[in-house]
């Protein structure tokens, strides 16, 4: 099926600079796909990576234990939950066939959570793309074979050899002793 558009998926942070009233702006990821799916279950992989970095299981092999503690319901409801949104969208497989329908019609998709952290944005949009390939003179053959370059250092060697050997005669002095490791 020919399809007029690539999908060009991108996931971004942006937050404050800490010590200073500035915000810095991360992108964190980019992707480019032919097909809707694969960009879509990309941006879905990504989701649940930055949830897992925000907010990794406290009993995860990799940290010591006691280092991470589960805070208690009342107090998470308080906080805006990043990673329990990205999970919530990443998991949800009516969330993401919303999303392929969208990028099907032609229309841009983002996903936009934030919490006292800063903004993420997870987006998916279609690019059109060119028709045909774009390669410069393909359809015109090689009329001869491309030369390398060690090849020609020898060759020049050889002939500056030569002209320098004009007037010696060879019987007395061999090549090799003037240029051991070229010829």
């Amino acid at each position: 099926m020919n399809h007029p558009f690539d999908y060009w998926a991108e996931v971004t942070a942006e937050g404050p600079v800490y010590g200073s009233h500035d915000t810095a702006r991360v992108v964190l990821a980019e992707y480019q796909s032919p097909f809707i799916r694969a960009a879509v279950r990309w941006l879905a992989t990504q989701a649940l990576r930055i949830a897992d970095g925000l907010d990794p299981h406290p009993r995860m092999r990799w940290f010591p234990t006691g280092a991470l503690r589960i805070i208690p319901d009342h107090i998470g409801d308080q906080l805006d939950d990043v990673p329990a949104q990205l999970r919530a969208w990443a998991g949800s497989a009516d969330e993401r066939r919303a999303t392929y329908q969208r990028l099907r019609n032609g229309d841009p998709f983002a996903l936009i959570v934030s919490d006292h952290s800063g903004v993420y944005v997870l987006a998916l949009w279609p690019v059109a793309m060119a028709a045909t390939p774009t390669t410069p003179h393909a359809d015109r053959a090689r009329h001869r074979k491309r030369r390398q370059g060690i090849p020609l250092l020898k060759t020049f060697l050889k002939r500056l050899l030569r002209r320098s050997l004009k007037g010696v005669r060879r019987g007395r002095t061999h090549r090799s002793a003037l240029v051991p490791s070229l010829v």
